[in-house]
């Protein structure tokens, strides 16, 4: 590639078929075949970036594709071209064991200060709306991490550490994907360090929102979780900017999702939240009418 600036990379072997969609390469993408809208590969050199399209294979995923499930072994990084992903963890029976103080386990997560043998959560709250205590996500009910769009990356961690996926990546939108294998994605990071810079501080992140996803798991109620996730979506109403609005308020299976409970807890807590005038449902919005009592009812 003369006068191009090379990762200095060969091209990535051939790996397991994919769960979901199909690989092809950039020429059968098209214009649409390009890491420059890429926030991690930012800190790469425009050349690196365009010697890096030829490197990749290239893929088309459809609503509900799978990219890679829970425990799958494969190091492959993917980069998110268009579409949008959710990434999903579920929990397993023996993690539902320790994490509600099965025995003599200690609960995974417990916040410090906190004795692991204490007595279970007692199974209503203290509102008296009658909605059972969920303390943390039931057996075998997903967890949405995160949820990603054009720009984004993931599956780098089972890159560096060479360990199973953790979780399970699915298309909520038809999608295109740049997919590097790990070997080539870690060389690639020794030879940049800005690149390099940008994966720690990404680790870093991942690390802060784990700490504090698990601190609300190990000690808000399923409600609580409800009642701070309909806060992280709620607006300034415009109309009446004394009130908050989510609109289009998005499924309760979706609410559920992330906060890590049943949809049937999420459609109680609205629903009370509803009789106590808390909020209005209008069409296909939600009108949050007293932002101050919903902050206090989830504790924030």
């Amino acid at each position: 590639m003369g006068g191009t600036e090379s990762p200095g990379l060969t091209a990535p072997p051939s790996t397991k078929p994919p769960l979901g969609g199909a690989d092809t390469d950039a020429a059968a993408i098209g214009g649409k075949a390009t890491l420059d809208g890429n926030q991690l590969l930012s800190h790469l050199s425009p050349d690196s970036r365009r010697a890096m399209v030829t490197l990749c294979r290239w893929r088309r995923l459809d609503v509900d594709d799978v990219v890679f499930d829970q425990d799958d072994p494969s190091q492959d990084v993917y980069f998110i071209v268009e579409g949008r992903l959710r990434i999903v963890v579920y929990r397993s029976p023996e993690d539902a064991r320790v994490q509600t103080g099965a025995g003599d386990t200690p609960r995974a997560g417990s916040p410090a200060g906190v004795d692991p043998g204490a007595a279970p959560m007692p199974a209503e709250d203290d509102r008296g709306d009658g909605v059972a205590v969920e303390p943390l996500v039931d057996e075998g009910t997903p967890m949405t991490l995160v949820e990603m769009g054009g720009g984004d990356t993931f599956g780098e961690l089972s890159a560096i550490d060479g360990r199973m996926r953790s979780a399970r990546a699915v298309a909520l939108e038809p999608t295109i994907l740049a997919v590097l294998d790990g070997p080539t994605f870690m060389s690639l990071v020794q030879q940049h360090p800005a690149l390099s810079i940008a994966l720690l501080r990404r680790v870093a992140g991942y690390l802060r929102n784990s700490n504090q996803r698990m601190y609300n798991l190990s000690t808000l109620t399923a409600k609580q979780r409800v009642y701070m996730q309909l806060m992280r979506l709620a607006e300034v109403n415009p109309d009446r900017p004394m009130e908050w609005i989510i609109s289009p308020l998005p499924a309760h299976t979706d609410i559920a999702f992330w906060s890590g409970t049943k949809r049937e807890t999420v459609a109680a807590a609205i629903g009370w939240l509803a009789r106590e005038g808390v909020v209005m449902r209008q069409n296909r919005a939600l009108i949050i009418r007293q932002p101050s009592r919903l902050k206090a009812l989830a504790h924030v």
